[in-house]
C-alpha cells in the first residue's frame, strides 16, 4: 500500500512556490492493520494529552503554518506533534518513504513528471505488487499519466489497477505522508515558523524516516 501526496502547487506562472515535491510512504499491506491501529493510538494520545480531535485533519500546510493558534495548539505544539508522528511512524514493520522534487518552468508539466519519477523509483526498490493511494487533487492528470506509464512498463511495471483517490481527512496514512512531502519542501523553503523556532529534531527524525529527495530534470 503506497500513499502519496504532494507539497507546493504545480503551476509555474505567478506562483509562491519554486519547486513541486511529491512523496510516499510505502506499508506492507499485511502490516497495515496494525500500522493502522499505532496511527490511531497516537492520535488518542494527541486528544488526551493536547485536546486535539481525532475528527482533526493534520494537514502540513495549514497545521505548521503561521498562525498563532490553529486548532487550538500553539506553533511549538504543532511542531512537537509532527516529530512524535515522524517517530510513530519511525516504529512501523517494513515502512518505506522515498521523495522526488522537481524545479518549475514552464516546460514541464510537474505532476505527470513527479508521478512517472516517483513510479519508477518505487517499481525499482520492490518486486512487490503496489496499490498507490493519493488525495483527491489532480485525480484525472495522475489516472492518466499512471495507466500510460503502466502500458509503457508492463514488465517491470507491478503497480495493481489506476491510483485510488482518498480524501486526506478519513486517511492517517494520507495526512502523514502529506507532512512528510511538506518537511522535505520546509528544509530548502523554510516558512516564518520554521525559521524562528528549533526544529533540528525533526529533521532529524525526518531523515530517519524518508530517503533525500531525487531531483527530477
Amino acid at each position: 500500500m503506497v500513499y502519496i501526496d504532494e507539497s507546493g502547487d504545480p503551476g509555474a506562472a505567478n506562483s509562491p512556490t519554486s519547486a513541486y515535491y511529491l512523496s510516499s510512504l510505502s506499508i506492507p499491506s499485511s502490516q497495515w492493520a496494525e500500522a493502522r491501529q499505532r496511527l490511531m493510538n497516537f492520535r488518542q494520545r494527541m486528544r488526551d494529552q493536547l485536546g486535539l480531535k481525532i475528527s482533526s485533519e493534520i494537514h502540513a500546510a495549514e497545521f505548521l503554518g503561521g498562525a498563532k493558534s490553529f486548532l487550538g495548539l500553539e506553533p511549538r505544539q504543532r511542531l512537537r506533534i509532527a516529530l512524535w508522528l515522524l517517530r510513530e511512524i519511525h516504529w512501523l514493520q517494513g515502512y518505506k518513504s522515498l521523495t522526488v522534487g522537481m524545479t518549475k518552468n514552464m516546460r514541464h508539466d510537474v505532476v505527470s513528471g513527479s508521478w512517472i519519477g516517483l513510479a519508477t523509483l518505487l517499481a525499482h526498490e520492490t518486486a512487490d505488487p503496489m496499490v498507490l493511494i493519493a488525495d483527491m487533487g489532480e485525480s484525472e492528470t495522475i489516472r492518466k499519466t499512471m495507466e500510460d506509464f503502466r502500458d509503457q512498463h508492463l514488465r517491470q511495471s507491478i503497480i495493481i489497477e489506476s491510483p485510488f483517490h482518498r480524501d486526506s481527512r478519513h486517511s492517517f496514512f494520507l495526512q502523514t505522508v502529506d507532512l512528510i512531502a511538506y518537511l522535505q519542501r520546509q528544509r530548502q523553503h523554510p516558512n516564518g515558523l520554521f525559521r524562528a523556532n528549533d526544529t533540528v529534531e525533526l529533521f532529524e527524525a525526518l531523515d530517519q524516516l524518508a530517503a533525500p529527495v531525487r531531483w527530477l530534470k
